[in-house]
């Protein structure tokens, strides 16, 4: 397995590293922030031809599991999702990440003048023309007040890294940027789907991928989407854990992943 040079340099400085025959995962100091908060990665790096998925993987694959329950001093965890790339492959649409990744961590202490350690049991698949689960478990202990470390070598720093992840985020809808003509759920029970209509201020000449998400009991067909007079409209079938649960509105997220913008839509209640 050969492992990009930068990857391999930046996993070696870090003791928060966990192996396999596919991908090497670690988890990397960053700095600490005004309010107390700490920012650390989680970053994977994928043998050639191989990749792993973003939170939702499309019409197939292994969604990413992150369980912190071991960790010390910390009230919780965010992960910011750097910008997915688009995989066709036997007739399915699949998202997530080739070569190397690296999530940011939002990381906020119970005590922000106490250590904290991380500590990450992580399930995720890597697939090439098989799909594999993987499992790491990963440490790291972040100091109170922590700064940026700096590069090794020539290789760029662990802060480096998540900074440069962190400018790749999906970034938030904002009125200027899109406007949310319509975002409901239509139908009845098994009948149901979404339907959204969204105007952009910019961008988006072709139709994007679009992605709908209300939480682990509701799942979405990938969207049929279309661009007419400027306006994008998507549908989606829908599916309950539970038959003819009510869906709320409020929970629903939409992302949509253009050519050369990405966006994300928090809620379906502006």
């Amino acid at each position: 397995m050969r492992i990009t040079l930068a990857a391999a340099l930046t996993l070696a400085a870090c003791p928060a590293l966990a192996t396999g025959p596919y991908a090497v995962s670690a988890l990397l100091p960053g700095w600490s922030e005004p309010g107390g908060g700490q920012v650390a990665g989680l970053s994977i790096a994928l043998a050639p031809g191989w990749k792993t998925y973003w939170r939702n993987p499309g019409d197939a694959g292994i969604p990413p599991r992150f369980d912190w329950s071991g960790s010390e001093n910390v009230e919780g965890v965010a992960v910011v999702w750097p910008r997915p790339h688009a995989f066709d492959s036997f007739g399915m649409r699949t998202l997530g990440y080739k070569h190397e990744v690296t999530l940011p961590l939002m990381v906020t202490p119970k005590d922000p003048a106490l250590p904290v350690i991380l500590r990450l049991g992580f399930d995720y698949g890597v697939c090439a023309d098989i799909c594999v689960p993987a499992h790491d478990t990963l440490t790291l202990t972040i100091a109170p007040g922590a700064i940026a470390p700096e590069a090794v070598s020539d290789a760029p720093s662990p802060s480096d890294v998540i900074a440069a992840a962190l400018a790749n985020r999906i970034q938030p809808a904002h009125a200027d940027t899109m406007t949310v003509e319509r975002c409901t759920i239509v139908g009845a029970g098994d009948a149901r789907h979404f339907e959204g209509v969204f105007r952009p201020s910019a961008g988006f000449t072709q139709a994007p991928y679009v992605v709908v998400e209300a939480g682990d009991d509701v799942w979405f067909a990938p969207a049929d989407v279309r661009i007419e007079d400027g306006l994008i409209h998507a549908a989606a079938q829908m599916q309950t854990m539970t038959p003819g649960t009510w869906v709320d509105r409020a929970t629903i997220t939409v992302t949509l992943l253009g050519e050369d913008e990405a966006v994300a839509i928090a809620s379906c209640i502006q």
